[in-house]
């Protein structure tokens, strides 16, 4: 599936057999570099959360991308050819990092998109860790709630939860539900174990 201007996706993969992608911080960080010069120029992001062997994000492409859906997937590729590439030099190993190609699964409705954004940045919890979100490092939750500057559409974010306290609220709060495999993931039942149903 192409990746069509103004459309908001789901953006999510694995690592290969369930290897872990982020071994220690830095690589985290270049992870994120790299999401900064080969997508953030086409895309808006409205949430993300890197776990060790698996990441997820929420984006919209932007209409002003200027650049064909091919090219913006040309660019996701590229993006994690770069990270692999770096990762097999960095820790001597070699073959696919990541889990086919990456996975996207588009949503086309507010409230299924706000719910992929409260699954985002709850996923840790849902596979058994239990954290604190202010304490996610690699989870968009924090950087939402704080005045620093970033790349992600934090306004906009809050404007569609109603506020800080209704977003803090609606994390809490938050189940994830079985109808949300098949309204949130491209394949349900390969990616099943991405997601604890309660």
């Amino acid at each position: 599936m192409l990746l069509k201007e103004h459309k908001y996706y789901h953006i999510y993969n694995q690592g290969n057999n369930r290897e872990i992608l982020f071994r220690e911080p830095r690589n985290y960080y270049y992870f994120l570099q790299l999401w900064k010069r080969h997508i953030y120029p086409f895309v808006d992001t409205f949430a993300y959360h890197l776990l060790p062997n698996h990441f997820h994000m929420a984006i919209r492409i932007r209409n002003d991308a200027g650049v064909s859906s091919k090219q913006i997937s040309r660019c996701f590729a590229n993006m994690f050819g770069a990270y692999a590439k770096a990762i097999n030099k960095g820790y001597d190993r070699s073959g696919s990092l990541f889990r086919k190609n990456f996975r996207r699964k588009e949503i086309s409705s507010e409230s299924r998109f706000l719910r992929l954004i409260l699954f985002i940045h709850t996923n840790a919890n849902h596979h058994g860790i239990p954290v604190d979100l202010m304490d996610c490092k690699f989870s968009s939750y924090a950087s939402i709630l704080s005045q620093e500057p970033t790349l992600l559409c934090r306004e906009q974010v809050l404007e569609w939860f109603s506020g800080v306290e209704a977003f803090r609220a609606s994390h809490q709060e938050f189940k994830v539900m079985e109808d949300d495999l098949f309204s949130l993931f491209e394949n349900p039942q390969d990616d099943m174990h991405l997601l604890k149903v309660e």
